[in-house]
């Protein structure tokens, strides 16, 4: 029996709720994370943002995307109270 695609999802973001539960609260209450380079204009890798508001940046390059979300698991857990 196959699972369905619903299901599969919803695996996917009970996993990563339990792996880093400050970050997923951060993004369900409006929380927004960019990453990549925008030359020119930022030169941080990674940004936390609120409303538009830019809470915290990294420059620093990640080798996984488990490092990359670690650290910003971190970051709400350190910086924010969510």
């Amino acid at each position: 029996m196959r699972k369905s695609p619903g299901r599969a999802k919803a695996s996917a973001a009970d996993e990563f709720a339990t792996r880093y539960p400050h970050l997923s609260k951060f993004i369900r209450t409006d929380g927004v994370i960019e990453i990549g380079y925008w030359p020119g204009h930022m030169e941080s890798f990674v940004r936390l943002l609120l409303e538009e508001n830019l809470l915290w940046e990294s420059e620093d390059r990640f080798a996984t995307m488990d490092e990359l979300f670690e650290a910003l698991e971190d970051a709400v857990r350190q910086e924010f109270d969510v």
